[in-house]
């Protein structure tokens, strides 16, 4: 089966899609909870995409893409939710840091807690749809109160108030 390359794109708005890309490198090794069409995007980019899953159709789905487009550099892993909170911590399980982390999935206040254990200095993290309602607290404690972070942007996007927003981490130690 041949998939056209175009649909292989995250819906992030072009300013933050362009962040990410100056970000990233074929070194860079990269974590995201929420996969799809970003994870056969970003392993274009990056050296290894470890994508976190909860949804199982949905997990096999992508993995059909993957081994249809012959991507070997992608570990896609199924945590189910609800009630099971591997999905939050299956990152712990690889014994890993990462130059970049994606948040697009389920509970992202909580994945942005584990997130911020689990970035290189000098990281990115990638928060999807950072201004809805139930991101306020990780909005308001995190990302807009600096010395924690540095350079955030947050990109407005699509009608409805979503956003991107991307953190450039200076220094985890006070993180």
């Amino acid at each position: 089966m041949k998939y056209p390359t175009v649909i292989f794109k995250p819906n992030w708005i072009d300013t933050a899609r362009k962040k990410f890309e100056e970000h990233a490198n074929r070194n860079s090794t990269m974590l995201e909870w929420g996969s799809g069409l970003s994870t056969i995007y970003l392993s274009r980019i990056v050296k290894h995409v470890y994508a976190i899953e909860h949804n199982h159709l949905w997990y096999t789905k992508v993995q059909d893409w993957i081994k249809g487009l012959n991507i070997t550099n992608v570990t896609l892993l199924y945590r189910p939710y609800p009630p099971d909170v591997s999905y939050i911590n299956a990152p712990y399980e690889l014994n890993m840091r990462f130059e970049i982390i994606e948040i697009d999935g389920r509970l992202r206040n909580f994945c942005f807690e584990v997130a911020r254990r689990l970035i290189l200095e000098n990281g990115l993290i990638i928060f999807d749809d950072i201004n809805e309602a139930q991101y306020k607290v990780t909005r308001e404690n995190y990302l807009l109160q600096p010395p924690l972070v540095s350079r955030t942007q947050t990109f407005a996007g699509r009608p409805g108030g979503k956003a991107t927003s991307i953190t450039h981490i200076v220094n985890t130690k006070t993180f």
